[in-house]
């Protein structure tokens, strides 16, 4: 299963951060309560709690964002960010 998701780790805005199954449930956990769960730790108790999502793996890709705020649009390095990962993900799949 595929996650894109924005992301702030310091990065320079654009920055595409990829991590597969293995590295993702290996995130350092950012979550402060059991009703703020981070991504891995969510992950993790979906698997629990419906065993048969056990097997799935994930691939995630993030997008350094540069500010947060409630507005529309992104900003230029966001939004190339955005088209280079979409060219990444469309490139993956097989011609046909």
């Amino acid at each position: 299963m595929w996650l894109v998701d924005a992301v702030r780790s310091g990065a320079a805005g654009g920055t595409i951060h990829r991590l597969d199954h293995e590295q993702l449930l290996r995130e350092r956990q950012r979550h402060t309560s059991a009703h703020r769960l981070s991504l891995p730790e969510s992950l993790r108790w979906l698997a629990l709690a419906c065993p048969g999502l056990a097997p799935v793996r994930y691939r995630f890709w993030g997008i350094e964002v540069e500010t947060v705020a409630c507005r529309e649009g992104l900003t230029p390095a966001v939004a190339a960010g955005v088209a280079r990962l979409v060219a990444e993900i469309r490139g993956s799949f097989p011609t046909r």
